[in-house]
């Protein structure tokens, strides 16, 4: 990801009164990133039109490459893989 939202508040207020580092944070929480859409680079923009005259906020977050599971917070400094990634009941 090369781009990413705030984090809400709450999820700030979770972190300081748990303790928990930045990482597990996105790792239990995905502090608040709701929903991803995977699209060819060249649908981004109209969806991004489609997403805001529906009254919501987008953002072009990054790309996807072929290569062992990972997500990547270039912002943050963080790498999740493995365990990490998987849902939470």
């Amino acid at each position: 990801l090369e781009k990413i939202f705030e984090p809400q508040e709450l999820f700030c207020f979770i972190q300081k009164h748990t303790g928990l580092s930045e990482k597990e944070m996105y790792e239990t929480y995905n502090m608040g990133m709701d929903y991803a859409i995977y699209l060819p680079r060249e649908d981004v923009e109209k969806a991004q039109a489609i997403v805001k005259q529906n009254g919501f906020e987008s953002i072009d977050a990054g790309y996807i490459m072929a290569g062992k599971r990972q997500v990547i917070i270039k912002q943050k400094n963080i790498n999740l893989e493995g365990e990490s990634l998987r849902l939470k009941a």
